[in-house]
């Protein structure tokens, strides 16, 4: 009932309003109508005769004025050989400076590139061995010394750090990776981060360039200098519960490098879980010594660094599972601390079966082994004895695979994973 009455006063009040203006225009026409030839209606404000029609009206409106013509420079006379020239017209423009530094950016890399190409190639194919690898380090020295100076070169000319030109850091091969894993920050920080980032992954690359060798401990200790200087200055970018964010981010690419997240951590996560897990296995870690560093001690054959054991912190730790996973979970997590489990797991999950049949089946094959240990080291059994009792084993590890699996899966598993069971006798522990 209110839409109709709205509708109602609209229509009565448009058909007022155009009465009321057919009226209007009626007189209007009569008071021209009743003037002497000649008369002209009285003077507007502007002292000038009011017009008596709209054309008139036209006729005397001045014409806007023409604006005056810009010049427009062409690019010739913005871009100069004078770098420092070029980048003055730049910012004379008024370009925004990550404008004037995506310009600039471009044009440096494409003038290295050029002198790059007219280093001499090497036209001996034939090269074998040693000769060949020493003739790739030393192109990759030499093209490193080019990225060195180009990035020297830019920072001279623009007044910033390579790694803070996003121009520069989008260039460059591991910029994808890193805007995925700092993707939960603001954009206003997001550059400034990555740009860290990139430089953290092309130190990290200088290492590996590097001569394969045992490094000295003064050297390991410039590394770790190294690296607590980067993260420092992350923490100039990002607060400590970001950082956490980023280290725990940086896990997932060392943990899920190789296996999944059910064949090491025994049971199917959820991703908070999953988080928190790592959260919990981290502590008070150097995430970045522990995947940078420790790693390529491992690659140039130094000797690990030894972990501090910290009862404790790990009684600490276990605890701290066992109340995110729940006792049955966490017993699959402790299981999956044994290596074997991890191979064990793949095979089984791969009959799309659940964790607690993996479970299962990792619990028989270690009862079947603690049982043949235990008649293999018995010295009252005769040899015969000994083989008739691992034969008995053997069979009974295979019913309880049976019912365990299922007749399909059992199958299945036996011939893709499960021919340890046969080796509980062919090599005893």
């Amino acid at each position: 009932m209110t839409a109709m009455i709205r509708t109602w006063i609209r229509v009565v009040a448009g058909v007022s309003l155009a009465l009321n203006l057919a009226l209007g225009w009626t007189l209007v026409r009569r008071s021209v109508a009743g003037m002497p030839s000649g008369e002209l209606p009285a003077p507007g404000p502007s002292g000038l005769p009011a017009p008596a029609s709209l054309d008139e009206a036209r006729s005397r409106r001045p014409e806007a004025a023409a604006p005056a013509p810009v010049a427009t420079p062409s690019w010739g006379e913005i871009r100069d050989d004078d770098w420092g020239v070029y980048r003055q017209n730049l910012r004379a423009l008024g370009c925004p400076e990550r404008t004037v530094q995506a310009i600039l950016v471009a044009d440096v890399k494409h003038w290295f590139e050029a002198e790059w190409a007219k280093r001499p190639a090497e036209t001996n194919y034939w090269m074998i061995g040693s000769e060949r690898a020493a003739k790739r380090r030393e192109a990759q020295a030499l093209r490193r010394q080019f990225e060195l100076e180009e990035r020297a070169f830019l920072e001279e000319l623009l007044g910033v750090r390579w790694y803070e030109l996003p121009a520069y850091v989008a260039s460059m091969e591991r910029e994808a990776w890193g805007h995925e894993l700092l993707g939960f920050l603001p954009e206003d920080r997001l550059d400034r981060a990555n740009g860290l980032f990139i430089k953290l992954a092309d130190y990290w690359e200088q290492l590996e360039e590097g001569e394969s060798r045992w490094l000295t401990d003064a050297e390991i200790e410039k590394v770790r200098q190294d690296f607590s200087g980067i993260l420092a200055e992350f923490r100039q970018v990002m607060s400590s519960a970001e950082i956490e964010e980023m280290e725990l981010r940086l896990m997932t690419i060392d943990v899920l490098d190789v296996w999944g997240v059910e064949e090491q951590f025994g049971s199917a996560l959820s991703g908070r879980e999953f988080r928190e897990v790592l959260r919990i296995r981290r502590g008070n870690a150097d995430v970045f010594e522990e995947m940078f560093l420790k790693e390529f001690m491992e690659e140039t054959g130094s000797p690990p660094v030894q972990p501090i054991v910290d009862p404790a912190r790990d009684q600490e730790q276990s605890q701290a599972l066992r109340a995110l996973l729940g006792p049955a979970r966490h017993a699959g997590y402790l299981r999956a601390q044994d290596f074997e489990y991890r191979h064990l797991s793949r095979s089984i999950r791969a009959l799309g079966l659940p964790s607690e049949t993996v479970w299962a089946v990792y619990d028989i094959r270690q009862t079947a082994r603690d049982t043949v240990a235990n008649v293999g080291a018995n010295p009252s059994f005769s040899e015969s004895e000994r083989r008739a009792m691992l034969e008995s084993i053997r069979e009974e590890t295979r019913r309880t695979l049976r019912n365990a699996l299922g007749p399909t899966a059992y199958e299945a598993y036996a011939r893709d994973g499960g021919d340890w069971v046969d080796a509980l006798i062919e090599s005893p522990p």
